[in-house]
């Protein structure tokens, strides 16, 4: 277990929680409620930030129990104001996640259910369409009834204005679902956890994967050298699934979850009242919740699970064909090679059964959720605490069983010929089938994989655009800045040809993307033609804000990223530009890279959360073929801001961002980082003496970063 804690309050009074108004960019037009009608009376309550995050000493109690009263905080991994704020950084893990719990260097406030569900929910309620693709068959708003979302029950349902219990009169819907998935008004189901188990949930819970086959093999991690590493991968998924299987963390949720339901089944009683009225079917606003979360749920487990497991098996065909290739020993002859070959194949068992018997999110105790008789992958089992105590006696002795027969079965016995590469093999493997078998028994059929959310997303709306005029369609791109004039326009056209192919270089194993890719657009800006000067982010900056309220670009462009293309850009594509500093580093994390801005950072405005992104200051350099696959998803999905991410960036020895990191990566970092403070300090030293206006940029792009 890890040797450490971390006792840290998060969740300290007066500290501000951010609650985003459900207010996407253009590619969500349900929000935005086009030509709605409104009651005349009616007072629309924006969710706005400063709102949601004006600390209250008054809490709703409309589903108030054993796990969300007011405690002291002192019991072990417990923080904040209620004792059902869990801190998660201190928690010991055991055997292979135990390097995860104990690697929780930076820490963050987590809302279980997080702020953009809501608003993937609030589409659903429009399109009707589920998080696994499928259509629901419940009903869904109409336009109109969209609106009513934002206005207080009270004002157009006066029969219903309220539930029994509820604190929250004269507030929308919408306004009181917000509040509920966590902020100073309602903070008893946050958690504490670290930053490198939180970024990997956040990709989980949205259906991506940690990465995609092609960027693992990028990155070396089918190669044998670095196969601590790739475990540790395969292991950070696990560990996600312990935290959301964490007693508290599970009641939490289900109790999130609960109240969103009562929110909602207040204004669905409201919708009946005028639909009985006006002779329409009625909804089950509370049903459709469930569903929606049910099926969520099921993508989260099954593709977290497909991905562990589908690398597990490449892992362990690498150590057979290893084992078959090993020298025939004697009779009583050991090895400290074999030893360690057996510990690897022994460790790649134990990450399967890990995923076999961890990755579940079960639903009991949720409104509505009717739990079936047999085995549901990810969701449900009723045995499952049984098979997880017996799991390790029952594989041994199946196993065991499993040797003897094939040893009775063979032919005369002969030492040698048990040696042999094929011999070697079909032992092996026998620890391997039984998993097979008893995952079936554990988890039954997989559910089949659709495509990733963000993709599917993309699709989608491309799908409902072509109904309008193409002037009016929406459009999935990023501008792209140049800002680097030192370069001839020869060396310039050859960069951006380079940068072009990289930035297009994935989606290897991702479900159609070869759809998707070509509604992916780049729109060029040259900033001296623009009259910007040479690095003038600010000016770009001021750029990008006019044109993303224009008629031209407002509904073609990503609104809150843009990227630009700078001298260190240019460097990094270069022949001699860009390289590991050690073999020891995954060679995939070291290319070229560009720059991403924030387009509405600014830092005169207090950031109430900078400890939790410590040093960002409103860019990011990120890997070329991660812009698509890693950073434009998570902004289609709204799960991650550019200053959520860069704590996966700032300990990389360039700063650049290479999607999920793990210990053993962090730490290679760590040693080339002190080494390289070592030897640029006093050059630094020097730099600021001779030439003080180049020391603050050189110190930014080349000094490791300072926690």
């Amino acid at each position: 277990m890890a040797s450490r804690l971390i006792p840290r309050n998060l969740l300290r009074a007066g500290r501000s929680l951010r609650a985003p108004t459900p207010l996407p960019r253009h590619a969500s037009p349900v929000l935005t409620r086009p030509r709605t009608r409104m009651p005349g009376n009616a007072t629309v309550h924006q969710i706005s930030t400063p709102r949601m995050c004006h600390a209250s000493s008054c809490y709703h109690n409309s589903a108030s129990n054993s796990t969300t009263e007011p405690g002291n905080g002192t019991s072990q991994g417990r923080t904040g104001l209620y004792s059902s704020n869990l801190d998660a950084l201190a928690l010991e893990g055991k055997g292979l996640t135990r390097v995860h719990w104990g690697n929780q260097d930076l820490s963050i406030v987590d809302r279980l259910i997080p702020p953009q569900t809501i608003i993937q929910f609030v589409e659903c309620l429009m399109h009707g369409v589920l998080p696994n693709g499928k259509e629901t068959k419940q009903g869904i708003l109409e336009q109109e009834e969209m609106g009513l979302l934002y206005v207080p029950v009270d004002q157009w349902a006066p029969s219903s204005a309220s539930a029994p219990g509820d604190s929250a009169g004269g507030e929308s819907t919408l306004h009181r679902i917000m509040v509920a998935v966590g902020s100073h008004e309602d903070p008893r189901r946050l958690c504490t956890v670290g930053k490198n188990i939180h970024s990997v949930k956040t990709r989980l819970w949205e259906g991506m994967v940690p990465m995609s086959s092609g960027r693992w093999k990028d990155k070396g991690l089918s190669e044998a050298e670095y196969f601590d590493t790739a475990c540790e991968y395969l292991t950070s998924v696990v560990t996600v699934f312990e935290y959301l299987n964490h007693p508290q963390v599970k009641a939490n949720l289900r109790d999130g979850f609960n109240i969103i339901s009562g929110h909602l089944a207040v204004f669905q009683d409201g919708l009946n009242v005028r639909r009985r009225e006006r002779g329409q079917a009625l909804l089950d606003l509370t049903g459709l919740w469930e569903e929606f979360i049910r099926a969520k749920y099921e993508i989260m487990t099954s593709r977290a699970h497909g991905w562990v497991l589908e690398r597990v098996k490449k892992l362990q065909d690498q150590l057979i064909a290893e084992t078959c290739a090993w020298p025939i020993l004697k009779e009583g002859e050991t090895s400290p090679e074999w030893d360690k070959l057996m510990a690897k194949w022994f460790k790649v068992l134990e990450t399967e059964a890990l995923a076999d018997l961890t990755i579940w999110m079960p639903m009991d105790g949720y409104a509505g959720y009717q739990p079936s008789d047999k085995v549901v992958a990810g969701l449900r089992n009723p045995e499952l605490e049984a098979l997880r105590k017996t799991y390790g006696k029952r594989h041994k002795d199946m196993t065991w069983s499993r040797l003897v027969q094939m040893i009775q079965s063979s032919e005369e016995p002969d030492v040698e010929k048990a040696q042999s590469p094929e011999e070697r093999a079909k032992r092996i493997a026998i620890s391997a089938v039984v998993q097979d078998e008893l995952r079936q028994e554990i988890r039954g059929p997989a559910p089949p994989l659709v495509p990733e959310p963000w993709i599917q997303r993309i699709l989608h709306f491309h799908e409902l655009s072509q109904s309008v005029e193409e002037e009016a369609r929406m459009g999935e791109g990023l501008a792209i800045y140049r800002l680097a004039y030192q370069v001839s326009d020869a060396e310039w056209e050859a960069f951006k040809s380079k940068l072009e192919v990289h930035l297009a270089a994935w989606g290897a194993g991702v479900d159609k993307a070869e759809e998707v890719k070509p509604l992916l657009k780049i729109h060029w800006f040259d900033g001296k033609e623009l009259g910007l000067g040479d690095h003038d982010i600010e000016a770009a900056k001021r750029h990008h804000q006019e044109i993303r309220a224009s008629d031209t670009y407002g509904m073609k462009l990503q609104h809150d990223v843009f990227l630009v293309a700078d001298g260190w850009t240019i460097g990094s594509y270069n022949e001699s530009g860009f390289h590991r500093p050690t073999k020891a580093m995954l060679p995939g994390d070291f290319q070229g890279h560009i720059l991403a801005v924030d387009a509405s950072f600014d830092p005169t405005v207090p950031n109430e959360h900078a400890d939790e992104s410590p040093g960002f200051d409103g860019q990011m350099r990120i890997l070329g073929n991660l812009v698509w696959s890693e950073l434009y998803a998570m902004l289609a999905l709204r799960c991650a801001r550019l200053d959520e991410l860069w704590p996966l960036a700032m300990d990389h020895p360039q700063k650049v961002y290479t999607g999920t990191t793990v210990p053993t990566q962090r730490a290679e970092w760590a040693e080339q980082n002190a080494m390289k403070a070592f030897v640029m300090k006093p050059f630094l030293e020097h730099l600021k003496e001779k030439h003080p206006e180049m020391a603050p940029m050189v110190e930014k792009f080349m000094m490791p970063h300072q926690k």
